[in-house]
């Protein structure tokens, strides 16, 4: 990710931005939307 916004200053991020600070593949997160509940798009 090339910015230098702190993760807590954005209210939102795309998905690639969070595989990108996650370390996961959008496959990932896309499932895990799917599976918990807590988790919303």
């Amino acid at each position: 990710m090339d910015t230098d916004e702190p993760i807590a200053k954005k209210a939102y991020y795309s998905i690639g931005e969070v595989c990108d600070l996650s370390g996961l593949k959008p496959h990932v997160l896309r499932y895990w939307e799917t599976q918990f509940e807590l988790l919303h798009p």
